[in-house]
């Protein structure tokens, strides 16, 4: 599913690594599909995909822009997170 790269994406923006968080992104945008049908661990999805995305979102100052304005199509982490808690 993503979670250790959804997971890194803080520490990646954090320690600097602005080229490996945009391909973070571009995962992301590709790759990231909650609709798998499996037993998942809410305790997890929560701190690791929840709390990854959220991070992400608010250390990139992501709510001052959409994706769309970086190249991406995808809408921005908060938007995500909170449709997948839907």
């Amino acid at each position: 599913m993503g979670a250790t790269i959804v997971d890194a994406l803080d520490t990646l923006y954090i320690m600097g690594l602005h080229d490996e968080f945009r391909e973070g992104q571009e995962w992301i945008d590709k790759n990231l599909d909650f609709s798998v049908n499996s037993e998942v661990s809410v305790f997890e999805v929560n701190i690791r995909f929840i709390g990854g995305l959220l991070a992400a979102y608010y250390l990139s100052g992501q709510e001052k822009r959409s994706f769309t304005e970086s190249g991406l199509s995808r809408m921005c982490f908060l938007t995500y997170a909170k449709e997948q808690l839907q």
